[in-house]
């Protein structure tokens, strides 16, 4: 029997053309087509347009169902990868459905890895979002614009302000070991400053112990030696630092109070001498040898003499210029005589005196020069009068 179709497309013979890659039909059956029926007749790509679910496989010229054909392969293989390793033994009907079924699934994948990047910049850009708000809330908290306005305004001062140019000072501070002055010692790095300790009559006095130390009391900012027995030694390890201390003489009642500070608008201290108002144990010197003779003077009853050593000065007292004298002495003129209030001693024509620890009060007849004992060492004061 020979097998014939209907076709636009290859030669033909009265219409009629041999084919193989289409469902072959027999020359009785398309006898019994009218024309009507072979010129409407649907192509198998017609068919599949308006059928979705149905496709045509050329090779053995049937139709086949794409979704009974994936229910099929997903209940013998379960994923598309399985499907995928088994392509090449399966019909072309499979082949396809595979083949679409692995298309969908790259393409899906390929979908998830763009949402996935856009998830992750979407929340990358809002966390740096957040930190920045984070980072402004900080910054322009109110404390912190406070703290900010008072940075710049000392940067400004500090900009404005001279330099301090420091002067190095040697120097003797006469000292009552009853009294609580402290004594105040600046240095700075690399610029020590030695304090040296003596009784009224220039010898050493003896430290026993001091604190801050170099054993069992140190401090950060700040050596504190003793290379003599009466001797200490300040050294500064870092500027802008302070420590308060004390040092413990041999015999005293007290210890002596001071403070240390490294401030570069200070004067540097660079050598420092302690005159105590009183005498070391250790000093076997005659106290006679340097004491002002008082054997001979006035014992009359004045009392202007307590009135200027305790400091009330009497209305009628008219103040003197001197020069030479310790800072912080004083000096009268009440009636016919000359009053002197001054840690130093006067030496010569001293009409009365007295005395508290180591402040003295002299009355004297007026003379334009007196010699005064000042740190122990004899002194020659100016006095004027206004």
């Amino acid at each position: 029997m020979i097998l014939m179709s209907v076709s636009s497309v290859m030669p033909s013979v009265a219409g009629i053309q041999i084919v193989q890659e289409h469902p072959v039909l027999s020359i009785e059956t398309l006898d019994s087509y009218d024309q009507t029926q072979l010129v409407n007749a649907h192509s198998p790509n017609e068919f599949r347009i308006e059928n979705e679910n149905v496709d045509y496989d050329s090779n053995s010229g049937t139709y086949y169902d794409k979704d009974a054909i994936k229910k099929r392969l997903f209940k013998q293989f379960k994923t598309v990868d399985n499907m995928i390793l088994y392509a090449d033994s399966m019909s072309l009907a499979e082949q396809n459905v595979v083949r679409e079924l692995a298309l969908a699934k790259l393409t899906e994948q390929e979908q998830r890895i763009s949402d996935l990047k856009s998830n992750t910049d979407i929340a990358r850009a809002l966390h740096s979002l957040e930190a920045k708000d984070e980072e402004y809330r900080l910054i322009n908290s109110p404390e912190r614009i406070k703290q900010r306005r008072e940075d710049i305004s000392k940067t400004e001062a500090a900009k404005n302000r001279p330099l301090y140019n420091n002067n190095i000072n040697v120097r003797s501070i006469p000292y009552d070991p009853n009294s609580i002055k402290q004594i105040r010692i600046n240095n700075r790095v690399n610029r020590p400053t030695v304090i040296s300790f003596f009784d009224r009559l220039g010898a050493p006095y003896s430290i026993e112990s001091h604190i801050p130390n170099q054993s069992d009391v140190k401090a950060k900012s700040f050596d504190v030696l003793k290379p003599n027995s009466n001797q200490l030694l300040i050294v500064s390890k870092a500027n802008d630092k302070e420590v308060s201390g004390f040092v413990f003489l041999k015999g005293a009642t007290q210890p002596v109070p001071f403070y240390i500070t490294s401030f570069a608008n200070q004067d540097i201290d660079v050598t420092v001498n302690i005159m105590l108002s009183t005498i070391s144990p250790d000093n076997d010197m005659p106290i006679e040898s340097v004491k002002v003779p008082f054997t001979k003077l006035n014992k009359d009853d004045d009392p202007y003499m307590s009135a200027v050593l305790s400091g009330r000065i009497p209305p009628n007292a008219k103040p003197l210029k001197v020069i030479g004298l310790p800072p912080g002495s004083q000096a009268y003129r009440i009636g016919e005589y000359f009053y002197f209030r001054t840690e130093a001693i006067l030496k010569y024509e001293v009409y009365s005196a007295n005395s508290i620890g180591n402040l003295y009060a002299f009355k004297a007849v007026p003379r334009a020069t007196y010699f005064f004992y000042v740190n122990n060492v004899e002194t020659e004061v100016s006095v004027y009068e206004s």
